[in-house]
């Protein structure tokens, strides 16, 4: 046989081999992610789901270039669970932070054994691969699992029975819905900025619709309004006052106004279509 021959024969089994032993990792619950430029860093996780005892994975440190396309069936995942002074962790809070926003740190969790003596506190240089544990003064506080860390404080406050609608421009108008003290008050729109991932808080004017939940809301014809229909302020309350409301969106601040429809049904739990006009 051809020399050439053997050698590409070998070659092709060599990458076979590759491709075959290439890092899969194991399915598990209760790990954590955090995106650092390119990256997407995976901590920890637990592969126990029915008896309530943490069973540490093995490979508990790795990532992901989602710069890169790659395909479903063999993502390039990279291992770093070898890297000394790996944590080996379930339900810990994760953060990216640093003057660089290169550093991950990780916070609390549960351990396999027993947490005392173990930090609480663990930092991942992600330039130099390397796990430190900080020096912290001050009373430390109570080690505690399936904690989660906030940087953007300008979210919302969390709630159900909002409505939330998509406007042209990428960002979602929430409004309403049920908070820790009962349904919100609609003079605050919350609107999220997809493209910019940030949120925004807006104070509209005009005439104010009742707090509520529950309602629905649908995008007008000509993309420069909101309107919304129904909702209620508590199950024991009587039908609210406008049930059809609209929301000028063209200009800043927001402005409500009730149009003069007559409304026949008052609903909440409901889907509305938009099959009108909007010369009102």
């Amino acid at each position: 046989m051809n020399p050439l021959y053997i050698y590409i024969l070998l070659l092709n089994f060599q990458l076979s081999y590759v491709l075959v032993k290439a890092y899969t990792p194991i399915p598990r619950n209760s790990h954590r992610a955090t995106l650092i430029g390119n990256k997407l860093y995976i901590l920890g996780g637990d592969i126990d789901n029915t008896n309530f005892v943490f069973i540490p994975t093995k490979d508990s440190f790795f990532y992901l270039d989602v710069s890169v396309a790659f395909n479903t069936t063999n993502i390039p995942w990279m291992d770093l669970s070898k890297i000394v002074g790996t944590p080996i962790q379930s339900g810990a809070a994760v953060s990216a932070g640093g003057p660089n926003k290169n550093i991950i740190f990780l916070v609390g969790g549960g351990f396999e054994n027993s947490s005392y003596g173990i930090p609480l506190v663990y930092t991942f240089d992600t330039v130099k691969s390397v796990w430190n544990t900080p020096i912290i003064k001050g009373t430390q506080p109570t080690r505690r699992g399936y904690i989660y860390s906030i940087i953007d404080v300008t979210a919302p406050t969390p709630r159900d029975g909002y409505s939330a609608t998509l406007l042209p421009n990428g960002i979602i108008a929430y409004i309403g819905g049920y908070g820790v003290n009962g349904p919100t008050n609609l003079k605050e729109i919350y609107l999220c900025d997809t493209k910019n991932n940030a949120w925004e808080t807006m104070i509209s004017v005009g005439t104010i619709p009742d707090a509520r939940a529950h309602q629905s809301s649908v995008l007008g014809l000509n993309n420069d309004r909101i309107i919304i229909y129904g909702g209620y302020y508590s199950l024991a309350s009587p039908a609210l006052a406008h049930d059809l409301s609209v929301l000028d969106i063209r200009n800043k601040p927001y402005r409500w106004f009730t149009p003069n429809i007559l409304v026949l049904f008052h609903l909440h739990l409901h889907i509305i279509l938009l099959m009108w006009s909007e010369d009102i």
